[in-house]
C-alpha cells in the first residue's frame, strides 16, 4: 500500500501467491479463521480495485490501513465488513 510494489507488479505477485496456494497441502474442510478471511479479502481488494482507487478512495485506503494492521498484529480487533474466502 506504500507502493513498495510498483502497480504494473501486483498482478504477478497476486499470481504467484495463488500458484503457492495451489501447491499447498491444505485441509479445505478446516474453518477458515479470521486471520485468514482478512488475507483473503485484502487479496481481492487488491487483486480487483483500480490502481487510482487503492491510492486516492479514502475509505478504501482507511479499511486496507485496517487490515495490514491486524494482519500484523492478531490481537487487534477483527476490521468489520472484510469477508474473505479461499480461492
Amino acid at each position: 500500500m506504500n507502493q513498495a510494489v510498483p502497480f504494473n507488479e501486483v498482478h504477478i505477485v497476486t499470481w504467484d501467491i495463488l500458484e503457492e496456494w495451489g501447491n499447498l497441502d491444505t485441509q479445505l474442510q478446516e474453518q477458515i479463521n479470521d486471520f485468514e478471511r482478512i488475507f483473503w479479502y485484502l487479496f481481492y481488494i487488491i487483486q480487483f480495485e483500480t490502481e487510482c482507487d487503492l491510492i486516492n478512495n479514502k475509505h478504501l485506503r482507511l479499511k486496507i490501513n485496517k487490515c495490514c494492521n491486524y494482519l500484523k498484529d492478531p490481537n487487534l480487533p477483527v476490521p468489520g465488513g472484510c469477508v474473505g474466502i479461499r480461492p
